[in-house]
């Protein structure tokens, strides 16, 4: 997905998208987003700027719009195209762990680049990743029911609504990780040469880590 911030946060793919409502939209059961449906190749630009244009009129509805209505973005990021894993930089990390059997023949990769308010990795099947410390995600994700103190990660203090979706102090910075495994992972757990899951998080935590001042 192309993701962007600023006048409003939010992101677009091939056929859908989403933008994060006002923080005073906010309730008990958690941030509030508008997600939307188009076909694909439908002009991202266009997808987010109907997208914003509903979150605004939902805030008004619901009367939590804040003081100026969000805006649009005038361009977005070219959304990333799958490639082929590297053995020695998966997610064009020095360092990262493979999430599965070492040495899987043809297995793809989509990496958003870490310039973008977001960066995430997509190993296809096998785990996704992302960090970010964009203020409005981090204010949606504190909000979210669930969110408490969790076991540290790679010796770092974190609080998230699960052990996988946490938030630590990089260097002052709230910033968020997030892990996600797929099947194709799961399937491969026990076999020779696959991580841990645990040992999985702490190693991206670690990685990614270094990148934001989390030392």
């Amino acid at each position: 997905m192309s993701f962007f911030s600023g006048g409003s946060t939010g992101a677009v793919g091939s056929d859908h998208g989403w933008v994060l409502l006002p923080d005073g939209c906010t309730t008990q059961d958690g941030p509030a987003i508008i997600e939307g449906y188009a076909p694909e190749g439908s002009d991202p630009v266009k997808v987010a700027r109907i997208l914003t244009e509903i979150a605004n009129n939902a805030a008004e509805r619901a009367d939590c719009a804040a003081e100026q209505p969000l805006t649009a973005p005038d361009t977005l990021t070219v959304a990333p195209q799958p490639r082929q894993v590297e053995d020695s930089t998966v997610c064009d990390l020095s360092g990262l762990k493979f999430p599965g059997r070492k040495g899987d023949p043809g297995v793809t990769e989509t990496v958003q680049d870490r310039a973008a308010p977001v960066w995430s990795c997509e190993v296809t099947g096998r785990a996704t990743y992302a960090v970010t410390q964009e203020p409005h995600i981090l204010a949606a994700i504190r909000s979210s029911p669930g969110y408490e103190e969790q076991p540290q990660v790679a010796g770092h203090r974190v609080s998230g609504f699960d052990t996988r979706h946490v938030v630590a102090d990089c260097a002052g910075t709230p910033t968020y990780f997030f892990m996600q495994l797929g099947q194709d992972y799961t399937s491969a757990i026990g076999e020779p040469g696959t991580p841990r899951a645990q040992d999985l998080f702490d190693n991206f935590v670690d990685v990614t880590g270094r990148r934001v001042s989390c030392s």
